[in-house]
């Protein structure tokens, strides 16, 4: 056969050395041989050859908070970082995104615009636990719910009750099961929060501690087994929070857990550096002390996936007694992954997998994460022996604010393909070509 594109001579990777052959947007070839038939040749020297990032949790706020970050900024820091596929949560959105009107308003507002393929989550709240059919209708990728106060006024946390008629609604939705939809949960209980107090900040170790997690992936572990729901505890922070996980997955549990770059990055010092480098590490969970970081790290090839949920705002939110809580990171995903596990051969191939491979299982998007023939040849070529220092000029996003500013990182991206066509190449983009993406659905 003629191939589109055929990528040669790159480095050898976790997949060892692969050659990779294009046509018609998939991989059409695994190391073909030297007189295959293509339009084009890439010489890939010096570099990896690595699957797209699947980041399963973004924040680009689009429609009606694009002053945030929408996604023609969002999704080139994405593309910029080697991630190829994004799925956007849906409570900063104007509307929320709690029916299928607002599912269509979004998707309208997002195509055309994003550079890299996304995935749009359906909220659930006390407004909305009839939507479910829906959502799942309309193409949600999942479910978003907040057992403690989302900051967003429209998208009001869920109780015990609302949470058991939701996930009862998913157990049972034919829509839902034959998609494999789950259930996302920002797992902190609010009752196991200390008592605002003048010196504590409110988004601390202190002020929200682990027993806030814990109690939460408890709780909402219990409702799973009872009503069936498959459920996604997101950003872990904490070694005693994926201990809950794991008892609950031991119990019969249908669970699965996402940390992010920052809790295995930083910690708690971080967020008090003075002014704006120590508010841009202020999040919920909230960062922990180095002892805690040192020991999620350790057990990180225990957590099913690492999304970046990158949560930008202007800086004026960040300034005052209580900034927005929220890390920038979309575009540092990769990198930063890699760095907090150093040169460990063993632990760098676990970050790839919970980058790459382990999402696109988790939402059955059998056309992502793995250089295989017939899937999306959504590429990344890597130079794995560069170490920047991350500085505000090389962010696309937004807002160029960042807790990650004058830190090395692990590797640069010099290019980036979705479906076979160049969407981020040596600081320069390509046109925005990201589609709407479902479970089970082919995008082609």
């Amino acid at each position: 056969m003629l191939h589109d594109l055929i990528i040669r001579d790159p480095e050898p990777g976790p997949a060892g050395h692969v050659e990779i052959a294009i046509a018609g947007g998939r991989i059409s070839d695994i190391n073909p041989r030297a007189s295959a038939g293509t339009r084009a040749t890439l010489n890939a020297s010096g570099l990896q050859i690595l699957p797209g990032v699947l980041d399963a949790h973004v924040h680009f706020n689009e429609p009606g908070r694009t002053h945030w970050e929408g996604f023609a900024t969002g999704s080139r820091a994405a593309a910029a970082g080697g991630t190829t596929t994004v799925f956007d949560m849906p409570l900063n959105s104007d509307p929320p995104l709690l029916d299928a009107p607002a599912f269509e308003a979004k998707r309208r507002a997002v195509e055309g615009k994003s550079y890299v393929d996304f995935g749009l989550w359906g909220g659930l709240t006390p407004l909305n636990v009839d939507r479910i059919d829906e959502l799942a209708k309309a193409g949600a990728i999942g479910f978003k719910a907040f057992m403690s106060p989302s900051g967003i006024d429209e998208f009001p946390h869920s109780d015990v009750a609302t949470l058991r008629a939701g996930m009862r609604q998913i157990a049972t939705s034919n829509l839902a099961q034959s998609s494999g939809l789950r259930l996302a949960l920002h797992a902190e209980d609010p009752a196991k929060f200390t008592a605002p107090r003048p010196d504590l900040h409110p988004l601390s170790h202190a002020a929200r501690p682990p027993a806030a997690e814990v109690s939460a992936i408890r709780i909402v572990a219990e409702l799973a087994g009872e009503t069936g729901c498959p459920i996604t505890i997101v950003h872990v922070s904490c070694a005693e929070a994926l201990d809950a996980v794991l008892a609950a997955r031991a119990a019969g549990v249908d669970i699965t857990c996402e940390t992010c770059p920052h809790y295995l990055y930083l910690n708690e010092t971080d967020a008090e550096r003075p002014g704006l480098l120590g508010a841009a590490a202020r999040c919920a969970p909230p960062l922990r002390p180095e002892a805690l970081r040192a020991a999620l790290v350790a057990r990180r090839s225990e957590i099913d996936t690492i999304g970046s949920d990158h949560s930008p705002c202007p800086v004026e939110m960040k300034e005052g007694a209580r900034p927005w809580g929220g890390v920038q990171g979309v575009q540092q995903l990769l990198q930063l992954g890699l760095a907090a596990v150093g040169d460990d051969d063993a632990a760098r191939a676990d970050v790839l997998r919970q980058l790459t491979r382990r999402p696109a299982e988790i939402f059955r998007l059998s056309g992502k994460g793995r250089l295989e023939p017939g899937g999306d040849a959504d590429l990344v070529l890597f130079d794995p022996q560069a170490r920047p220092i991350l500085r505000a000029e090389d962010l696309h996003c937004r807002h160029p604010h960042s807790p990650y500013l004058g830190r090395e990182l692990y590797g640069v991206v010099r290019r980036t393909l979705l479906r076979g066509q160049t969407v981020f190449a040596h600081e320069t983009f390509g046109e925005p070509c990201g589609r709407l993406v479902r479970p089970n659905e082919d995008p082609m």
